[in-house]
């Protein structure tokens, strides 16, 4: 089954916790995070079977599958950068 959806806004916000480098920068954060995301559109690809509980049919799936499309997206964490002066100080 496919389902196309739009979404004219999305926002996600939540912890993190983060331990690498960015070429030969290192990131050691840990911080909350929020993602905002304008003009969403995607195609859901579904597969799975339907079951029976109580008389009542329900879709059990097996597999989702989706590629947004994002049109505009901004991205904040903070205490990305805790330990890189460089860039702690490009952060706007």
């Amino acid at each position: 089954m496919e389902v196309d959806v739009k979404f004219p806004g999305v926002f996600i916000e939540g912890s993190y916790k983060a331990n690498g480098l960015i070429v030969v920068f290192p990131i050691n954060g840990k911080g909350v995070f929020n993602i905002s995301m304008s003009d969403v559109s995607a195609t859901w690809k579904l597969s799975g079977q339907v079951i029976k509980r109580n008389e009542v049919d329900y879709l059990r799936l097996d597999h989702f599958n989706m590629r947004p499309v994002v049109g505009d997206m901004k991205f904040y964490a903070s205490e990305l950068f805790t330990g890189s002066d460089e860039l702690s100080e490009c952060q706007p």
